[in-house]
């Protein structure tokens, strides 16, 4: 037998023998595929104590009422994760289950005027985006006149601000607890309520355009934080009727704004 016909032998019986394998492997069933580790199925469940603190900036503190919000919030969380159910069935392993709890403060008006004056100094003057000139008429607001501009708002700036900023004003709090900064820009005007601002998100990481039209940020640090003076937004969903900015309430409806809950 020549040598050539020997190393097709070769080969073709190599071939034969993967191919038989993969046969064997599809007509096994799932549960046959991989051997489970003894205890594999056991659910174990780690448990974390979190402190949420609530910093309500530019708020009057008559109109926040924290028993109603924390009617709203979870007392507890389990993250999931499904993909390690695969190929065992629908088996959804919760690693993990934070115990949550939540402090409420309300920062001094030095800091809402510093950080809002502050945000007013960087930002840049552009074109409304057309949902906001469509709900700036339909609102009744009526705050755009033909061609005028809003303010943006560079929100990486602003969060590097405040994380260089906030322990001078006691609002800086031991890992691993959280923050999440709820600011009202609107109510004492200390950004201009005669038209609107967007938080702009300039180094887009996906090489896109720039995320123009925000209302809350955060990541970066311990903290995260919602402007309820913002334009409304349209990102998935008309955020005006599932968020409504803060001049949609009034003396008569703070119950709602509470009971919203953010």
């Amino acid at each position: 037998m020549g040598k050539g016909v020997k190393k097709i032998l070769a080969i073709t019986v190599i071939l034969l023998i993967i191919l038989g394998a993969g046969i064997m492997l599809l007509s096994r069933k799932p549960e046959d595929k991989m051997r489970v580790p003894e205890g594999y199925h056991e659910k174990i469940t780690l448990h974390a104590d979190v402190t949420m603190n609530i910093i309500f900036v530019g708020f009057d503190e008559n109109i926040v009422q924290t028993k109603t919000f924390m009617e709203q919030f979870p007392d507890s969380y389990r993250p999931t994760d499904a993909g390690r159910s695969w190929p065992f069935g629908q088996m959804f392993f919760e690693y993990i289950s934070f115990n949550v709890s939540y402090r409420f403060y309300f920062a001094d008006d030095v800091f809402a005027e510093s950080l809002f004056a502050y945000a007013n100094d960087i930002a840049e003057w552009g074109e409304p985006t057309e949902y906001l000139k469509n709900y700036d008429t339909e609102s009744g607001q009526n705050r755009l006149d033909e061609g005028e501009d809003i303010q943006y708002v560079n929100v990486t700036a602003v969060e590097r601000w405040i994380n260089e900023n906030r322990a001078g004003y006691g609002l800086k709090f031991k890992d691993p607890e959280y923050i999440l900064f709820l600011l009202d820009s609107y109510t004492k005007a200390y950004m201009p309520t005669d038209t609107y601002h967007y938080w702009k998100f300039y180094e887009d990481y996906s090489g896109g355009e720039a995320t123009t039209n925000l209302r809350a940020w955060g990541g970066n640090y311990n903290f995260l934080w919602l402007d309820v003076g913002a334009a409304p937004s349209y990102f998935y969903e008309d955020s005006a009727e599932t968020d409504p900015p803060i001049w949609h309430y009034d003396e008569n409806s703070w119950d709602d704004f509470n009971t919203h809950g953010y």
